[in-house]
C-alpha cells in the first residue's frame, strides 16, 4: 500500500495532480478550481457580487507551492477591433474593470478540512500593479469538491470591506 502512495505522489507530482491523501490527512488544496462565487461585504450587512452572479475564473494551486488565479465578469463586450492592443480607451477600461488575476507563490497552515486552515498568496505579479510584492492572506475551508477563501480579519478589527470567494474542484 506504501508503494502505491508514494507512486501516486511522485505521479500527483509530475502532472500538477493533487496527491492521494493518506487516511486522517488534510485535504489537498493542489488543483484546478472553476469559480462557483465571488461576494464582496462592506462594514454593514450589504453583500454584492462584484461580477454578477455567474462570474467566471479559475484558481490553481501545484503542488510545488505556485498559485494563479482568475476572475472575469463573463458579460465583458468583445473590442470592436478585434486586436488586443487596439481597444479603444472606454473598451481597455471594460475589459481592466471586469478581470482581476494575479500569480505567485503560496504557504498553508492549519487543516482546510476542518476549517482552521489559512492560506497565504504571496503575489508576485498582478492586473492590479499594486499587489505585487504584498501577501493576500486567506482563511480556507475545503468541504468535498469545494473549497472556499475568506478575507482573513482579525476580529478586533473594525468591520471593512470583506470577500468570500467559492471554487470547485475541476476534474
Amino acid at each position: 500500500m506504501k508503494g502505491w502512495l508514494a507512486a501516486a505522489t511522485f505521479a500527483a507530482t509530475l502532472t500538477g495532480l493533487p496527491a492521494a491523501p493518506e487516511t486522517g490527512q488534510a485535504p489537498s488544496i493542489a488543483g484546478s478550481w472553476r469559480l462557483v462565487s465571488w461576494e464582496r461585504g462592506t462594514g454593514g450587512n450589504e453583500t454584492t457580487h462584484p461580477f454578477g452572479l455567474s462570474p467566471g475564473g479559475q484558481l490553481i494551486y501545484t503542488t510545488g507551492g505556485r498559485v494563479s488565479v482568475h476572475l472575469l465578469d463573463p458579460g465583458r463586450p468583445p473590442f470592436a477591433s478585434g486586436a488586443f492592443l487596439e481597444g479603444t480607451d472606454q473598451e481597455v477600461r471594460a475589459a481592466f474593470q471586469g478581470y482581476f488575476g494575479y500569480f505567485g507563490s503560496y504557504s498553508l497552515e492549519g487543516d482546510p478540512g476542518a476549517g482552521n486552515g489559512i492560506v497565504t498568496h504571496h503575489v508576485e505579479g498582478s492586473a492590479f500593479p499594486n499587489y505585487a510584492g504584498i501577501d493576500r492572506v486567506w482563511r480556507v475551508t475545503v468541504r468535498g469538491r469545494r473549497l472556499t477563501l475568506d478575507t482573513a480579519r482579525d476580529p478586533d478589527d473594525p468591520p471593512a470591506t470583506t470577500f468570500r470567494v467559492v471554487w470547485e474542484r475541476l476534474g
